[in-house]
Protein backbone atom coordinates (compact mmCIF):
# COMPACT_ATOMS: atom_id res chain seq x y z
CA UNK A 1 0.00 0.00 0.00
CA UNK A 2 2.88 2.18 0.65
CA UNK A 3 4.32 1.74 -2.58
CA UNK A 4 1.09 2.02 -4.37
CA UNK A 5 0.31 5.60 -2.02
CA UNK A 6 3.74 6.99 -3.44
CA UNK A 7 3.65 5.82 -7.29
CA UNK A 8 0.00 7.79 -7.19
CA UNK A 9 1.56 10.29 -5.62
CA UNK A 10 3.83 11.04 -8.13
CA UNK A 11 1.66 10.81 -11.08
CA UNK A 12 -0.55 14.43 -12.36
CA UNK A 13 -3.65 13.79 -10.92
CA UNK A 14 -2.74 10.24 -9.43
CA UNK A 15 -5.12 8.88 -7.07
CA UNK A 16 -4.72 5.40 -5.04
CA UNK A 17 -7.71 3.38 -3.41
CA UNK A 18 -6.46 1.07 -0.90
CA UNK A 19 -7.72 -2.22 0.66
CA UNK A 20 -6.09 -3.33 3.88
CA UNK A 21 -6.61 -7.06 4.47
CA UNK A 22 -5.28 -6.93 7.70
CA UNK A 23 -5.33 -3.95 10.27
CA UNK A 24 -1.67 -4.34 11.58
CA UNK A 25 -1.06 -0.43 10.56
CA UNK A 26 -2.81 2.59 9.88
CA UNK A 27 -1.03 2.28 6.40
CA UNK A 28 -4.37 2.27 4.53
CA UNK A 29 -4.79 5.66 5.37
CA UNK A 30 -1.88 7.45 6.09
CA UNK A 31 -0.66 10.09 4.39
CA UNK A 32 2.97 8.99 4.54
CA UNK A 33 4.93 6.19 3.00
CA UNK A 34 7.66 4.07 4.67
CA UNK A 35 11.10 3.17 2.53
CA UNK A 36 12.50 -0.04 3.25
CA UNK A 37 15.41 -2.08 1.90
CA UNK A 38 15.37 -5.23 0.48
CA UNK A 39 16.24 -6.74 3.65
CA UNK A 40 13.57 -4.53 5.51
CA UNK A 41 15.78 -1.97 7.06
CA UNK A 42 13.78 1.45 7.64
CA UNK A 43 15.68 4.06 5.21
CA UNK A 44 13.05 6.78 5.15
CA UNK A 45 9.57 8.72 5.14
CA UNK A 46 8.33 9.80 2.38
CA UNK A 47 5.36 12.19 2.98
CA UNK A 48 2.62 12.68 0.49
CA UNK A 49 0.55 15.14 -1.26
CA UNK A 50 -2.48 13.47 -0.96
CA UNK A 51 -4.27 10.73 1.01
CA UNK A 52 -6.00 8.19 -0.57
CA UNK A 53 -9.04 8.94 -1.91
CA UNK A 54 -11.04 5.61 -0.56
CA UNK A 55 -10.08 2.93 1.88
CA UNK A 56 -12.16 -0.45 1.45
CA UNK A 57 -12.25 -2.42 4.16
CA UNK A 58 -14.06 -5.99 4.32
CA UNK A 59 -14.90 -6.64 7.87
CA UNK A 60 -15.16 -10.90 7.28
CA UNK A 61 -11.52 -10.81 5.88
CA UNK A 62 -10.22 -9.15 8.81
CA UNK A 63 -11.97 -11.17 11.15
CA UNK A 64 -10.78 -14.01 9.61
CA UNK A 65 -7.07 -12.57 10.16
CA UNK A 66 -4.52 -13.58 12.68
CA UNK A 67 -5.07 -11.64 16.30
CA UNK A 68 -1.80 -10.87 16.31
CA UNK A 69 -2.16 -8.56 13.59
CA UNK A 70 -5.02 -7.07 15.38
CA UNK A 71 -3.31 -6.76 18.77
CA UNK A 72 0.08 -5.43 16.23
CA UNK A 73 -2.50 -2.61 15.05
CA UNK A 74 -3.75 -1.20 18.21
CA UNK A 75 -0.30 -1.16 19.74
CA UNK A 76 0.55 1.23 16.68
CA UNK A 77 -2.39 3.26 16.88
CA UNK A 78 -2.13 3.71 21.00
CA UNK A 79 1.38 5.05 19.51
CA UNK A 80 0.01 8.16 18.45
CA UNK A 81 -1.21 9.41 21.97
CA UNK A 82 1.78 8.47 23.86
CA UNK A 83 4.08 9.59 21.17
CA UNK A 84 2.13 13.25 20.58
CA UNK A 85 1.07 14.14 24.02
CA UNK A 86 4.54 14.73 25.47
CA UNK A 87 4.64 17.26 23.04
CA UNK A 88 2.06 19.51 24.47
CA UNK A 89 4.24 20.55 27.50
CA UNK A 90 6.07 22.96 25.42
CA UNK A 91 3.70 23.28 22.25
CA UNK A 92 0.70 23.51 23.14
CA UNK A 93 -0.94 26.30 21.55
CA UNK A 94 0.10 23.94 18.02
CA UNK A 95 -3.14 23.69 16.55
CA UNK A 96 -1.99 20.43 14.82
CA UNK A 97 -0.77 19.32 17.80
CA UNK A 98 -3.95 19.52 19.52
CA UNK A 99 -5.92 17.84 16.59
CA UNK A 100 -3.27 15.04 16.89
CA UNK A 101 -3.86 14.82 20.27
CA UNK A 102 -7.69 14.98 20.37
CA UNK A 103 -8.14 12.22 18.19
CA UNK A 104 -5.48 9.95 18.99
CA UNK A 105 -7.51 10.38 21.83
CA UNK A 106 -10.62 9.15 21.03
CA UNK A 107 -8.41 6.21 19.47
CA UNK A 108 -7.02 4.95 22.87
CA UNK A 109 -10.30 5.67 24.49
CA UNK A 110 -11.71 2.98 21.84
CA UNK A 111 -9.59 0.81 22.67
CA UNK A 112 -9.98 1.25 26.34
CA UNK A 113 -13.96 0.46 25.92
CA UNK A 114 -13.42 -2.43 22.52
CA UNK A 115 -10.37 -3.81 22.17
CA UNK A 116 -10.87 -6.64 24.44
CA UNK A 117 -13.69 -8.18 23.41
CA UNK A 118 -12.21 -7.65 19.69
CA UNK A 119 -9.54 -9.58 20.37
CA UNK A 120 -12.42 -12.10 21.41
CA UNK A 121 -14.52 -11.44 18.68
CA UNK A 122 -11.62 -11.58 16.07
CA UNK A 123 -10.65 -15.05 17.90
CA UNK A 124 -13.72 -16.48 16.66
CA UNK A 125 -13.46 -14.98 13.49
CA UNK A 126 -16.87 -13.16 14.63
CA UNK A 127 -17.90 -9.47 12.63
CA UNK A 128 -18.74 -7.52 15.57
CA UNK A 129 -19.74 -3.55 16.78
CA UNK A 130 -16.54 -3.88 18.97
CA UNK A 131 -14.48 -5.38 16.18
CA UNK A 132 -15.89 -2.97 13.58
CA UNK A 133 -14.77 0.03 15.87
CA UNK A 134 -11.32 -1.38 16.75
CA UNK A 135 -11.19 -1.40 12.77
CA UNK A 136 -11.71 1.90 12.17
CA UNK A 137 -9.65 2.90 14.96
CA UNK A 138 -6.64 1.43 13.83
CA UNK A 139 -6.64 2.69 10.03
CA UNK A 140 -8.72 6.12 10.22
CA UNK A 141 -8.68 7.49 13.25
CA UNK A 142 -4.73 6.06 13.59
CA UNK A 143 -4.54 7.38 10.06
CA UNK A 144 -5.71 10.45 10.71
CA UNK A 145 -3.89 11.71 13.60
CA UNK A 146 -0.65 10.75 11.44
CA UNK A 147 -1.42 12.64 9.43
CA UNK A 148 -2.24 16.15 10.67
CA UNK A 149 1.32 18.07 10.34
CA UNK A 150 1.98 21.55 9.70
CA UNK A 151 5.72 22.77 9.28
CA UNK A 152 6.81 22.11 13.67
CA UNK A 153 6.82 18.80 13.11
CA UNK A 154 5.77 15.97 15.83
CA UNK A 155 7.25 12.59 14.91
CA UNK A 156 6.98 9.76 17.49
CA UNK A 157 9.59 8.70 19.56
CA UNK A 158 8.57 5.23 19.68
CA UNK A 159 8.53 5.03 16.25
CA UNK A 160 12.09 6.43 15.76
CA UNK A 161 13.24 3.40 17.49
CA UNK A 162 11.03 1.07 15.65
CA UNK A 163 13.45 2.62 12.44
CA UNK A 164 16.70 1.98 14.04
CA UNK A 165 14.95 -2.04 15.11
CA UNK A 166 14.02 -2.69 11.32
CA UNK A 167 18.08 -2.98 11.01
CA UNK A 168 18.65 -5.59 13.73
CA UNK A 169 18.28 -9.06 11.84
CA UNK A 170 16.92 -10.93 14.99
CA UNK A 171 14.13 -8.92 14.80
CA UNK A 172 12.63 -9.50 11.74
CA UNK A 173 10.05 -11.44 12.57
CA UNK A 174 8.28 -8.73 14.42
CA UNK A 175 5.55 -7.16 13.24
CA UNK A 176 5.79 -3.41 12.80
CA UNK A 177 3.03 -2.89 16.16
CA UNK A 178 5.47 -4.59 17.96
CA UNK A 179 8.51 -3.08 17.48
CA UNK A 180 6.56 -0.27 18.01
CA UNK A 181 5.23 -1.18 21.49
CA UNK A 182 9.13 -1.89 22.29
CA UNK A 183 9.71 1.46 21.50
CA UNK A 184 7.28 2.91 23.86
CA UNK A 185 8.29 1.00 26.95
CA UNK A 186 11.58 2.42 26.33
CA UNK A 187 10.41 5.92 25.51
CA UNK A 188 8.64 5.80 29.01
CA UNK A 189 11.90 4.46 30.95
CA UNK A 190 13.46 7.55 29.48
CA UNK A 191 10.92 9.91 29.81
CA UNK A 192 10.13 8.68 33.89
CA UNK A 193 14.10 8.03 34.04
CA UNK A 194 13.77 5.99 37.52
CA UNK A 195 13.47 2.85 35.86
CA UNK A 196 9.85 2.40 35.50
CA UNK A 197 7.68 2.14 32.86
CA UNK A 198 4.38 4.33 33.08
CA UNK A 199 1.91 1.86 35.10
CA UNK A 200 -1.66 2.76 32.42
CA UNK A 201 0.85 2.01 29.39
CA UNK A 202 2.80 -0.74 30.78
CA UNK A 203 -1.08 -2.24 31.50
CA UNK A 204 -2.06 -1.76 27.50
CA UNK A 205 1.10 -3.52 26.84
CA UNK A 206 1.32 -6.32 28.85
CA UNK A 207 -2.74 -6.66 27.60
CA UNK A 208 -1.95 -6.53 23.61
CA UNK A 209 1.62 -8.94 24.16
CA UNK A 210 4.34 -6.40 23.05
CA UNK A 211 7.18 -7.90 23.24
CA UNK A 212 8.92 -6.51 27.02
CA UNK A 213 12.53 -7.74 26.07
CA UNK A 214 15.09 -8.13 22.90
CA UNK A 215 14.95 -11.81 22.32
CA UNK A 216 18.91 -12.34 22.35
CA UNK A 217 21.73 -13.20 25.29
CA UNK A 218 23.21 -11.16 27.58
CA UNK A 219 26.31 -9.90 25.61
CA UNK A 220 23.92 -9.10 22.31
CA UNK A 221 22.16 -6.93 24.71
CA UNK A 222 24.42 -4.84 25.38
CA UNK A 223 25.74 -4.60 22.06
CA UNK A 224 22.38 -3.69 20.95
CA UNK A 225 21.72 -1.14 23.54
CA UNK A 226 24.87 0.74 22.38
CA UNK A 227 23.89 -0.22 19.22
CA UNK A 228 20.36 1.75 19.11
CA UNK A 229 21.47 4.47 21.46
CA UNK A 230 24.21 5.68 18.94
CA UNK A 231 22.35 4.88 15.67
CA UNK A 232 18.94 6.99 17.10
CA UNK A 233 18.11 9.70 14.75
CA UNK A 234 15.65 12.38 15.42
CA UNK A 235 14.86 15.84 13.95
CA UNK A 236 16.80 18.32 17.10
CA UNK A 237 14.24 20.78 16.38
CA UNK A 238 11.54 18.37 17.36
CA UNK A 239 13.33 17.01 20.18
CA UNK A 240 14.03 20.42 21.64
CA UNK A 241 9.90 20.18 22.09
CA UNK A 242 10.13 17.32 24.22
CA UNK A 243 10.39 17.42 28.07
CA UNK A 244 12.68 14.38 28.34
CA UNK A 245 16.39 14.28 26.99
CA UNK A 246 17.03 11.98 24.03
CA UNK A 247 20.89 11.74 24.79
CA UNK A 248 22.11 8.28 23.55
CA UNK A 249 23.10 7.67 26.96
CA UNK A 250 19.66 7.47 28.67
CA UNK A 251 18.21 5.58 25.03
CA UNK A 252 20.98 2.64 26.49
CA UNK A 253 20.28 3.00 29.73
CA UNK A 254 16.21 2.35 28.97
CA UNK A 255 17.05 -0.78 26.62
CA UNK A 256 19.43 -2.34 28.84
CA UNK A 257 16.89 -1.63 31.89
CA UNK A 258 14.29 -3.74 29.40
CA UNK A 259 16.54 -6.57 29.73
CA UNK A 260 14.82 -7.83 32.84
CA UNK A 261 11.48 -6.93 31.92
CA UNK A 262 8.54 -9.53 32.17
Amino acid sequence: MDCAKAVADGLENGQVITLPTITATCAAWSRISILYDEQGGHQGTQVLQHMPVMVLVDSDVIARSDVRYLKSGIVDALAKWYEFHPYLAKNGDNLALNLKVQVATLTRDTFVQWGEQALRDNAEQQVTVALQKVIDANIALAGLANSMRDDSPSPGVAHAIHNRMTLVPELHDWLHGEKVGYGLRVQSLVARGDGSVDPDLLALLQRYDAPARLPVAETRYAELANTLSQTFKFPAASAALLPFSLAPEAIQRAVLTTQYSK
